[in-house]
Parts: structure tokens; sequence; C-alpha cells
């Protein structure tokens, strides 16, 4: 809420989660379709987590103002896994008992200063924000007796200050800014084993400390403008200079890399009435590797089949053309956003799956590489429609392909190059206002599977119910959530094919569930009287895991 100068909002939530059993299965072939290796994992994992965050923002006068936002997140993860491995050929049988809790956090803090210039929309902001977030893995592996105990403390630190000033200039609006990243990762990597009197002993080859460094200078410069009378452009410039610098212990050797990018963006956006509009637009991005990419660290607790990050990944390169429009129909009770684009990625990053011989038996290691370039022709649409008082109907379409062109050096890791792969997005929710405070509301997400130039992995599919009841005079809400009606288990497959082999696997996770809520508002003050200002800077140049 507010009181005078001052508004602040706050929030605080906690997660629990009873003991979840699933099972991973995974098969290996050869290329002659004969069976490498079997494996069944089951899994049992149980996970507890904590949510803080704070906004705050004073006025000091009419034209100066300070916003202040501050999120705490920690989740625990603590899984036990049986893990049985069969080889075939050799009648080897690998049977492992394996202990893992990863501890995960992130601290978020952020400051503006925002002052507004004269009369019109010309503002001045001075941006700080601090980033710390680790993400921690403690582990035992126990297999025929030998066990090896291991730790990878992982921790990112990150500084970022930015510059934007907007000032209008007659019918030009100018926007220009500056902004400064330093981001420094650190994985501490320790492996224990035990001796024949059954100390714990040092493991010097497979410890070891990685440090990677990043710092981003860049700075923009916009101008959006008219011509005519329905049309407008913006036109922008970004120049950016990445240094990154890397160093591993083990290895005695680091590395260092500066490069300067410039990048482009063009809008023209035409107004032909009130109820359409149509806009043409051209940008360059770079999205840039994140720590679950880059870190070295070897997750070798499963026998058969481990992952390790990659730290000398290039960032992506973005090119996208844009062709779209907004229409409103039924009388302004419907909107639908459209577009066509095209799109190219020069150095994507996608997972490899590389087959090695350790000890005798056949394993799978998934690492990541900059496996070449994609093209991908697309086609997105959202709309909105109140077909009555009580009635809304909302959907989202996104049509598109993918189709990748490898670097040479990968061409011998897969067996679908150059080929042309369709995917696609849905989503569709329905509202419904039944009356006397009872609201009823229903969503679908159906995706199709998405492609890797080796292969493929599910999508994470899901279907939503909620029906909910105005109680106390209207101060309280009540809730029935449903997940998944009819699905009590979600099976998530996946296979990489290469020359050498064939990788297949299915997750299957219980998930189907049923939850009640209570939301309770108190105070005179109304639940929409007050809005919590956004922070001003957004750092979202990094990969996510999933992407």
């Amino acid at each position: 809420g507010r009181m005078g100068r001052v508004g602040i909002s706050g929030s605080n939530g906690n997660t629990w989660s009873y003991p979840v059993t699933s099972v991973i299965s995974s098969v290996n072939f050869n290329p002659m379709n004969e069976i490498v290796f079997e494996q069944k994992n089951e899994n049992i994992n149980r996970r507890n987590g904590t949510q803080l965050a704070v906004a705050m923002d004073y006025s000091l006068d009419s034209v100066n103002s300070f916003v202040s936002t501050l999120n705490f997140n920690n989740l625990a993860i603590e899984t036990k896994n049986n893990i049985q491995t069969v080889y075939p050929a050799s009648a080897c049988q690998l049977l492992g008992y394996v202990y893992k809790k990863q501890p995960a956090g992130n601290f978020d803090f952020s400051a503006d200063y925002v002052r507004k210039l004269g009369q019109s929309d010309g503002k001045l902001t001075f941006s700080f924000q601090y980033l710390m977030s680790r993400n921690d893995l403690n582990y035992s592996a126990q297999y025929n007796k030998q066990v090896v105990f291991g730790n990878n403390r992982g921790l990112n630190r990150e500084y970022t200050a930015q510059l934007d000033f907007r000032y209008p200039v007659g019918p030009i609006l100018l926007d220009f800014g500056a902004k400064i990243i330093d981001r420094n990762i650190h994985s501490l990597v320790e492996i224990d084993t035990l001796d024949r009197n059954g100390n714990k002993e040092r493991d010097s080859q497979g410890s070891y400390s990685f440090k990677y460094g990043q710092q981003i200078m860049a700075s923009y410069a916009t101008a959006n403008f008219p011509v005519g009378k329905s049309l407008r452009m913006n036109r922008g410039l970004r120049w950016e200079n990445t240094a990154l610098r890397g160093y591993e212990s083990s290895k005695g050797a680091g590395f260092a890399h500066n490069a300067d990018n410039l990048f482009s963006n063009i809008t023209l956006a035409y107004t032909a009435s009130e109820k359409l509009s149509l806009k043409i637009l051209y940008g360059r991005r770079i999205q840039r590797p994140s720590l679950y990419h880059l870190n070295p660290f070897r997750d070798n607790t499963d026998r058969s089949i481990q992952m390790q990050g990659n730290p000398k990944l290039k960032s992506e390169m973005i090119n996208k053309f844009e062709v779209g429009g907004d229409f409103t129909v039924l009388k302004n009770r419907g909107q639908i956003n459209t577009s066509f684009y095209y799109k190219t990625t020069f150095n994507m990053i996608e997972p490899v799956a590389i087959n090695n011989v350790e000890n005798g038996n056949m394993t799978v290691l998934q690492t990541f590489e900059n496996i070449g370039k994609n093209r991908s022709i697309g086609f997105s649409s959202y709309g909105s429609i109140k077909l009555l008082r009580w009635f809304n109907l909302k959907a989202n379409l996104d049509l598109y392909t993918y189709a990748n062109s490898p670097y040479e050096e990968f061409l011998n890791t897969t067996v679908t190059t150059n080929q042309i792969f369709v995917m696609y997005k849905t989503f569709v929710g329905i509202d419904l206002n039944i009356g006397k405070g009872l609201t009823f509301d229903t969503y679908v997400f159906y995706d199709s599977p998405q492609k890797t130039f080796q292969g493929e992995f599910a999508a994470f599919n899901l279907w939503n119910i909620s029906l909910k009841k105005k109680v106390l005079k209207n101060n309280a809400v009540v809730g029935l959530t449903i997940v998944d009606l009819f699905s009590k288990v979600k099976d998530l497959g996946n296979y990489s094919v290469s020359p050498a082999f064939t990788q297949r696997g299915n997750f299957a996770i219980p998930f189907r569930s049923f939850g009640l809520s209570l939301s309770w508002q108190f105070g005179k003050e109304k639940s929409n009287a007050y809005k919590t200002k956004q922070k001003q800077i957004i750092n979202n140049d990094q990969k996510l895991s999933a992407q």
C-alpha cells in the first residue's frame, strides 16, 4: 500500500513437497540396433523452498523518485536414486545407490533513481542491481561397494549499472543509454574416495576450481518519429563489447576472448484505424550461455549417462524479420495479434550426446556445443474474445520450423542434417463468471516435441482447472485447483541419434494433483489501489536451460 510519499508491497511464501517416486529409463543401441546397455533409475524426490519479495518507492517531489526491490528465494532438492544398468553383451550389471542434495538460491537487490524532465515524456534514470545466485550439488555414489563423495559449489555474482535518458524533441522521441554488466562465476569441485581403512581421500585428478568472468559494456540510441500521418518509424542502434576470461586449475590453463558487436533494429508501425494497426520490424540480438551450459563439472554419479558443461561456448547471434498486425473484432469485444517471422540463429547452442568407453563399458556424455546455424519460419497468433458478460476465451498458436545446418565438425554426430521439421506451441483458456462470487477457469498448454540436431525431447503439456468462491463479504477467496485430472503419470520421452548410436529415454513422473487455496484481504485499501513499480534493469541476454 501507500502512505503519503512511500509505497511498499511484499510477499512471502514457502513450498514443500512430500516424497515423489519417478522412474527414469534409458536404452542405448549400436548401429546394428543391438542393445548396448539398458538402465532403470527409481528416483525418490522431495523439495522445499522459500520466497521473499519486497518493493518500495519513495517520491521526493513531483519530479524525483526512488524505486527499490529485494527478491530472495531458496530451494533445496533431495533425491535418492536406485540405478540398475545392464550390459547384455558382457553380462555386466552395475547396481548403484546415489544420494543427491541440490541447494540453490538467489538474492536480487536493485535501486533506481528517476527524474522527470519537463512537462512531457522526458525522463532520466540511474539504476543499479546486485545479483548473487548459487547452485550447489552434494552427493554420495556407491557402485559395487565402491563409494565416491562429491561436492560442487557454484556461485555467480553479477553487478549491473545502467543509465537511461529519454527526451522528446517536437514529434521525435529520443532514447539514449549505457549499461555495464560484470559477471563472475566460481565453481569449486571436491571429489573424495574411501581408502582401505574407510577414510576419505581427496581425488586430486577429479577436484578442481573453475573461474569464469564476463564483462559487458553497452550503449544504445533510438529515435521514434512520424513518417506522414499514420506511419511511425523506430530506428535503433546498440553497441556491445564483451570480454570473457576463464581458468581451470586442473588443466593449469585459461582462455580469454574480447569481441565488439553492433546490433541494429528498425520498426515501421502503421495505424489504419482504431481497430487495425500493422507493423514491420527487423532486429538483431545476442544470447549468451549461462552457468548451466558453461560449468565444466562432470556429473558422473551415473556411471553410464553423464553430463558436463562447456566453458568455451560462444554466444548465439539471432536475426529476426517480422510482419504483424493487431485487429479489434466483434464490436471491440475481441483482440487478435498476428505475426509472420523469419529467424536465423548463428552459433546455436544445443546438447550433444557422445559415446565413450570407460572401465570397459560404454557411457554416454551429454555436453553443449555451438553446433551450427538454424533457420526458422514461423506464424504466431494470440486472441482474446469476450463473447458474453460472463464468458471469456483466449488462445495462442505458435507454428514454426526447425532447420539446422551443422558446422563441418558435427556432421558425423547427426543423421538429420539440413532437414526441416515443423513444431508448434498452443494455449487455450476459458474464464467463466458464474455469479454470486463464483468463478471457473481452465486452460491447456499443448506443445509438440522440441527438436534438436540429434533428436528430440518431449514438451511439458498441462491441463489446469480452477474453481474459486468469494466469502466473508468478498474479503476472502477459497479455491480448488486440479492439475491433469486424467493423467496420473506424465511420460516425458527423448531420443538422440548419431551414426554411432541411438539413445532413447523416458522420464515417468506422477503429476496429477489437487490443491486448496485461501487468500484473505484485510484493511480498508482496495487490492488494486496501489500498483507496485517495476525495476528498470532486466538482464535477459542469457540462454535459459530449457531453450
